[in-house]
């Protein structure tokens, strides 16, 4: 399997937000960030098995929530190891819908 690599954007608020996703074979990696690509508080989830997701923050710490939430939907939406990075101005709650709404069309 070649890793595939998907993105968009939409301005949202008056505000830019980009979403670009690397699928590999065992996991999933998501870069969600206002303006340019860039890296931000970076966060791990499993797949869900059982139970509830597995998630946890590997480091950074403007955006937990939004980083371990949006880890998790890609944990569950491809079956796979997700890492998910967020790099935002906009508050927590409003940089997650954003995010989420990409995630939606990747």
């Amino acid at each position: 399997m070649r890793p595939e690599l998907r993105g968009a954007e939409a301005e949202i608020g008056g505000r830019l937000f980009s979403a670009s996703l690397l699928e590999l074979e065992n996991a999933v990696i998501g870069v969600f960030s206002e303006g340019p690509p860039r890296l931000g508080t970076l966060a791990a989830a499993m797949p869900p098995s059982a139970g509830p997701s597995v998630s946890s923050v590997l480091i950074g710490g403007r955006h937990p929530m939004a980083s371990r939430a949006l880890a998790e939907r890609l944990a569950a939406k491809f079956g796979k190891l997700a890492l998910a990075s967020v790099h935002s101005g906009a508050p927590e709650g409003e940089a997650l819908r954003a995010f989420a709404e990409l995630l939606g069309r990747l």
